[in-house]
């Protein structure tokens, strides 16, 4: 049958992400194709929001896109308004997983998930949700899912997860593809401007709201929410009853549904601007086919790519000088040099000291440039945009 879904399919590099829920529900269904309640990790609104610029595509399954707008609709939550209307700005792309595979991918994921069913229990799943084992979760989450990440060419491991929320306990060190990406959008989120290009979507929940308030809030995520969390993401316990415990108070939420919703609605625009810069600059050209592929596959790179950053930088902040003006630069020394020569040998001797000094300053011309080339697309964005 194959893949009729029109996706991406890995053809132009890793040009995608997958923004991951509760998918590890999934290893104690009958199959990875189930559908089980699910929801988005909003972290990443206040804590990242780069992935929505930096990739072409950035997907999540159907589940986890319904739950966060049965949030909306029953508890009035900004994350599914927000979720919600950036599907319809076509930045998050909500997928059927078993649709969207292709045979192969279909089979693998079944052969995984047949492995995963056998050792991992519901009393196993269970106590790494208790514990906030996040590190366990993301790989039961990646073995199952893998096949279809690489179909869709998705980078891996760069999306947050829901548990980190409730129990902080033991988060994934940071992968070399992530550490790399934080390298290439810091020098936007720490531009001097009225608002800096790449802050996220949202403020951290809370900013600007009353302590008062706040307390509310968290006495209700405790008290109510807190012992629910586990049986909800492991599955069990229906989103409906979750939410119906919590509709009494509701109210308590309005305060930081209002914060995150002022935010982001000032901050969105920005995000079509970031993607058509990352775009028509070929930054997305180069980091899909190039750089991403070889940041996952060879951990020597990373260095070489905080180089990349590092002169892309430059370029863009000196622009004139490293490329305009560059050869200019040098014969002017050049000239400046022979000159002084002539007055120390005269100018009989001046001939033999030019020439050296000529092929030098070539060469340091001809090593700026071919330096600026190999980072032009990523020198052409910061200057779009910083």
């Amino acid at each position: 049958m194959g893949n009729h879904t029109g996706l991406a399919m890995g053809s132009n590099g890793i040009n995608s992400v997958f923004l991951s829920g509760w998918e590890y529900n999934r290893v104690l269904s009958s199959s990875p194709f189930e559908r089980v309640v699910s929801g988005l990790p909003a972290e990443i609104l206040w804590n990242g929001s780069a992935q929505f610029w930096l990739f072409e595509n950035v997907y999540c399954s159907e589940e986890s896109y319904l739950g966060e707008l049965a949030a909306k609709e029953d508890l009035g939550w900004a994350s599914g308004e927000i979720f919600e209307d950036l599907r319809k700005r076509a930045f998050l792309k909500p997928i059927d997983l078993e649709t969207t595979a292709n045979e192969s991918t279909k089979s693998a994921m079944l052969t995984a998930h047949r492995m995963l069913h056998q050792d991992v229990s519901e009393a196993i799943l269970l106590e790494q949700l208790r514990n906030g084992n996040e590190v366990a979760l993301e790989a039961l989450k990646l073995r199952m899912l893998s096949p279809l990440l690489d179909q869709l060419g998705c980078v891996k491991n760069i999306s947050h997860n829901s548990i980190r929320h409730w129990k902080p306990a033991s988060a994934p060190e940071e992968s070399d593809v992530e550490r790399a990406l934080r390298r290439l959008v810091e020098p936007l989120r720490t531009a001097r401007a009225p608002m800096r290009l790449a802050e996220p979507l949202c403020d951290r929940p809370g900013t600007g709201v009353s302590a008062e308030h706040l307390a509310l809030q968290k006495a209700v995520e405790q008290e109510i929410e807190v012992p629910m969390i586990p049986d909800l993401l492991a599955g069990r316990l229906p989103q409906s009853d979750y939410h119906h415990k919590l509709k009494p108070r509701r109210g308590v939420y309005r305060p930081i549904t209002s914060q995150l919703l002022t935010a982001y609605r000032q901050r969105v625009n920005i995000l079509e601007e970031l993607r058509e810069a990352a775009q028509t600059s070929g930054l997305w050209h180069n980091l899909h086919r190039n750089w991403l592929p070889r940041l996952q596959e060879d951990p020597s790179f990373v260095g070489e790519f905080d180089i990349v950053v590092r002169d892309a930088l430059a370029a863009a902040q000196f622009g004139k000088l490293l490329t305009r003006a560059s050869t200019a630069v040098f014969y002017v020394a050049a000239s400046l040099t022979v000159y002084t020569a002539s007055q120390v040998l005269g100018h009989e001797g001046t001939t033999a000291i030019a020439v050296p000094i000529t092929a030098a300053a070539e060469k340091a011309t001809e090593y700026v440039h071919e330096r600026t080339n190999a980072v032009r697309p990523l020198t052409l964005f910061y200057q779009k945009v910083l």
